[in-house]
């Protein structure tokens, strides 16, 4: 489902990743590290956002692996090693979906290293995440039009949807690829080929 949103943003958030879990002391192992965790920047954007939302049937996942392994613990019948891979790829099809609508829109499939309370965020419009789930684990990327230094956006080929299928993505205009603000850009002041 794809919902217009309004993000619930708190500094408090991205240190989420930093509480102990079994195994993790100091937290995730990926925190400051990979790219799309935490801590990272909001996203410069303008006009609408929408929250990209996919349910996986988290209850059925433990119910099958139950039936398959009997003797398993409680722990690794809910263990994500096994249900988010499939959660993810449900996720990301909805977002390709969302950009073949919404080529001008950037997507964050990880708002909450940027400090987005997504919790709170959704439980604006009525949906509820189970922490930790119980019957529904709901999988959340924010869609953004990205706000460019100047407005003016140009286009790099080579997004391509699994289908084969290409949808544009933005970049900066040619004399905004040098700005300070922006250190990811392209080296090319003209259209690159992904």
């Amino acid at each position: 489902m794809i919902l217009e949103v309004t993000p619930i943003i708190s500094p408090l958030i991205p240190s989420l990743c930093q509480r102990p879990y079994p195994n993790h002391p100091r937290g995730c192992p990926n925190y400051g590290k990979k790219r799309g965790c935490p801590p990272r920047p909001l996203w410069n954007h303008q006009g609408s956002i929408y929250a990209i939302v996919t349910e996986f049937d988290f209850w059925g996942h433990v119910e099958h692996m139950r039936s398959l392994h009997p003797l398993w613990s409680d722990r690794q019948l809910r263990c994500c090693l096994y249900w988010q891979p499939r959660a993810r790829k449900v996720l990301k099809s909805e977002i390709l979906a969302f950009k073949h609508l919404h080529p001008d829109y950037g997507i964050d499939p990880t708002p909450e290293a940027a400090g987005v309370d997504v919790t709170q965020t959704l439980k604006t419009v009525g949906i509820v995440l189970e922490w930790p789930p119980v019957r529904i684990a709901r999988q959340v990327a924010l869609g953004y039009l990205t706000a460019l230094p100047c407005g003016d956006r140009i286009s790099i080929r080579g997004n391509k949807a699994s289908s084969g299928t290409s949808y544009p993505r933005q970049t900066l205009c040619p004399e905004c690829v040098n700005a300070d603000e922006v250190k990811d850009s392209p080296k090319s002041k003209t259209e690159v080929q992904a």
